[in-house]
């Protein structure tokens, strides 16, 4: 029978005797142990013969080495070693999923893309988007473990139960260094994050706003960028945080057109006053009109002298 062989003599009823383990032929009637080769899914070895490794099949009866297995395409391996066929190259690696699959040659696969993973083996063919919004670094991801949220992004928690939900935000007041499962790190109450949003350094207060500390019952001090309110001057321009200052407000009888002035130059007296630069102080402060002498407008206009032979009761008249 198939996987023996008879050398035949006397005497004639000699057993016939089995190829050595691994071994056997290819058809009926073998006469000799030369005829005694490695079945399909093996290869030879120092005169042993030895399954191909996973992710091989030899579909021939051989006396090769292991050269004699073929390799599956790339990203796809066997469920198990010694295979026989082409077919049986049916299994995705880790970081692939399969794309299309004949009997003839097996199964073709692509790396998992960006935001995709796959851990591979049998039933797990296809990659899986990760989880909350969250994305991969590169391409050929294995596992969940490698879907994060990259710089300048957070996760917002506590994450919901129903994983396909965004739970991904960008940074707006606070920061991330990314490549992480962690939240924005807050930069302060209402301090903006612009730039790359990934460090302390990307935490600024805006133009026109000044920066107070401020006590939180729950949390203590908390750094506050606050809009300046008219009749004071903020930033001019967006500033980070570390070097901020508060709200400046006007000299006295001066004031803004409104609220986030962001220069000096935006404060102008009040009706009934006049401005001056001081260039020793580098300064301009607020003139009461004299007696005789009006402004009733907002501005650093000079004071308007009365008509002829007519006055005001007192200085500083609107």
């Amino acid at each position: 029978p198939v996987g023996t062989y008879s050398t035949g003599g006397k005497p004639s009823r000699l057993p016939c005797m089995r190829c050595p383990s691994g071994f056997t032929t290819r058809t009926t009637g073998a006469a000799s142990k030369q005829e005694c080769v490695a079945a399909p899914g093996l290869y030879v070895e120092l005169g042993e013969a030895k399954p191909c490794p996973a992710g091989t099949f030899q579909p021939n009866y051989t006396m090769g080495y292991m050269d004699a297995c073929q390799h599956c395409t790339a990203g796809v391996t066997t469920a198990n070693s010694a295979a026989v066929s082409a077919a049986e190259c049916s299994v995705a690696l880790p970081g692939y999923g399969i794309t299309s699959c004949n009997s003839s040659t097996g199964c073709q696969a692509q790396p998992c893309p960006v935001g995709y993973y796959n851990p591979g083996g049998v039933g797990s063919s296809s990659c899986m988007a990760c989880p909350y919004g969250m994305t991969t670094r590169t391409t050929g991801s294995s596992g969940e473990a490698f879907c994060l949220v990259p710089p300048g992004y957070g996760v917002v928690l506590p994450l919901p139960t129903d994983t396909t939900i965004n739970a991904v935000q960008p940074c707006t007041y606070g920061y991330n260094s990314g490549w992480n499962r962690a939240a924005c790190t807050n930069c302060g109450a209402n301090v903006t994050s612009i730039n790359n949003r990934t460090s302390a350094a990307d935490c600024y207060v805006l133009k026109g706003q000044g920066l107070q500390m401020m006590r939180d019952p729950v949390l203590g001090t908390v750094r506050t960028a606050v809009d300046c309110w008219q009749g004071s001057v903020g930033m001019a321009q967006d500033t980070p945080v570390g070097a901020a200052k508060p709200c400046d407000t006007c000299p006295r009888y001066m004031t803004t057109a409104g609220p986030l002035s962001s220069s000096k130059s935006d404060c102008k007296a009040l009706p009934g006053y006049t401005a001056t630069y001081i260039s020793d102080l580098n300064v301009t402060v607020a003139l009461t009109c004299p007696q005789g002498t009006y402004k009733g407008t907002f501005g650093n206009e000079d004071c308007t002298v009365c008509p002829s032979y007519s006055s005001t009761p007192v200085a500083g008249a609107t």
